[in-house]
């Protein structure tokens, strides 16, 4: 017998009361102190709306006002928005590496100009890491400045020092204290009642969306303490006059590497373009048509690049932010109104900020290994095929080994520096090479479908729970929350 106690009057003549159970306010009480799917899917949902919004912060994506039509402004704000929560999603340990690439970087322009014009802070730093100070001549837009850009222009009197104040960077952002509150109260809420409800019903109690979505809160809130003094969606640059008439150098961005794509090497680009302007220029003197410069390639990268030609958008679209954050984007062609969506100043290439990539290899493999909670959970009991945990198992096998293997490059990478630049250790260091590329390409490839296949089968996994991912705690209601 099991209820609450309750007054019965329906025998009573003469007689005591008599005390009984009901069950009606005990299965309401149960109703109470239980979840349902819709639930847990709205809180991680909420959660994860909130630390996209206040943690992940482009730089600024649309050109300079006036705009003639919305979309002018509006969808480049939502492309960069989708880009960094995709992102997000799939490796938060990355926006959290370019989280700190543009710190360092702001910093650094913080240290070089404290005693210029009304001191900068780490606030203008941020703002040039996000394309923040635009060259005006003759009241038109011309071109982002870049930190390079900026120093050349000043030193030779063609601009003023901008006299910026770091309250007017932080009025153009659309941060404030009550978002920062509401994303404090909201991950604080979820990460909490996780912890009370493994604590009390055990580790089983823990859905595997609630998973994913704590671990990708741990990751934003150290991404929100390093952007805490980068404006929040900003979308307006500071005005930058040229004074005098000056050739603006020309720059470019480091083109990655690829063996199997054409065009995507920077010096052999610029290479191949004064080689073009030779040719143009004697073929018009001489009054014939420029000739055709062809490119040389082994068999080998001839049959790779037939082999990803159908892969190219894919590869391009996931290993290129990547080779933005490795190999330090610094500089960008003459005229651009806006910065890639990674960029950031920072002016040492990845491998030679060895605790950065170390920190970043540390927190994708921790985020991997958080999944280890849930190893022999109950929650793939329940599901049609024994297939299902078994792919459950090798994607989380995947994020824990591939962040390993990185570290161990990184480290045999150390190591190469060593070996002499003859015979064998030649031979050892294009081997390493060769093979160092292969697995950074594939890594992240492989690591983005796994972190896909794992996102969705959080998701199907509400359609099948057991009850003690169903469980609730009292005080969760008595704190302000979304969901």
């Amino acid at each position: 017998m099991s209820g609450p106690l309750v007054l019965d009057r329906s025998n009573l003549s003469n007689e005591e009361p008599v005390l009984s159970y009901d069950s009606n306010l005990s299965s309401a009480q149960t109703a109470r102190d239980q979840r349902t799917p819709t639930q847990i899917f709205l809180n991680c949902l909420f959660t994860l709306l909130i630390c996209i919004w206040f943690c992940c912060r482009p730089n600024i994506p649309v050109t300079p006002p006036p705009h003639t039509k919305w979309r002018e402004s509006w969808i480049p704000i939502i492309r960069a928005r989708v880009t960094l929560a995709i992102w997000l999603l799939l490796s938060p340990h990355f926006v959290l590496v370019w989280a700190f690439r543009q710190w360092r970087g702001a910093t650094a322009l913080k240290e070089k100009y404290a005693n210029s014009g009304p001191g900068w802070t780490r606030a203008h730093g941020f703002m040039m890491n996000m394309g923040g100070f635009m060259l005006y001549k003759e009241g038109l837009a011309t071109q982002v400045l870049s930190p390079k850009s900026f120093e050349t222009l000043w030193r030779f009197g063609a601009i003023d020092f901008p006299w910026t104040m770091e309250e007017e960077i932080v009025d153009r952002g659309n941060s404030g204290v009550a978002l920062a509150l509401c994303f404090g109260l909201q991950t604080v809420w979820f990460v909490g009642q996780c912890i009370e409800r493994m604590a009390r019903y055990g580790r089983d109690a823990l859905t595997l969306l609630e998973l994913e979505t704590a671990c990708i809160v741990v990751v934003s809130w150290v991404t929100a303490a390093v952007f805490w003094e980068k404006p929040l969606d900003s979308r307006v640059p500071i005005r930058v006059d040229l004074k005098i008439e000056i050739e603006i150098p020309d720059e470019r961005e480091p083109g990655f590497f690829f063996p199997m794509f054409e065009n995507t090497n920077a010096e052999q680009w610029r290479e191949e373009s004064i080689q073009r302007k030779l040719l143009a220029i004697l073929a018009a003197e001489y009054g014939h048509d420029p000739p055709r410069i062809e490119r040389r390639c082994s068999p080998f990268t001839s049959v790779l690049q037939k082999l990803c030609l159908p892969f190219r958008w894919i590869i391009t679209s996931l290993y290129g932010p990547y080779n933005l954050i490795v190999y330090s984007p610094r500089s960008f062609p003459r005229g651009i109104l806006t910065v890639p969506t990674f960029y950031h100043i920072d002016d040492k290439a990845l491998d030679k900020v060895m605790w950065l990539q170390s920190l970043g290899n540390i927190i994708w493999l921790l985020n991997g290994a958080a999944h280890l909670i849930l190893w022999t959970s109950p929650q793939f009991q329940n599901s049609e095929s024994p297939m299902w945990m078994c792919l459950w198992r090798i994607c989380v096998g995947m994020t824990i080994a591939t962040p390993a293997l990185f570290y161990a490059l990184q480290l045999l990478n150390k190591a190469s520096r060593h070996l002499p630049r003859n015979g064998v250790g030649l031979l050892l260091l294009i081997v390493f090479v060769g093979f160092a590329g292969l697995v950074g390409l594939l890594g992240v490839l492989v690591c983005a479908v796994a972190r896909v296949i794992l996102l969705i089968q959080a998701l199907l996994s509400l359609t099948s729970m057991p009850p003690q991912g169903l469980q609730s705690v009292e005080w969760t209601g008595y704190i302000p929350h979304f969901g």
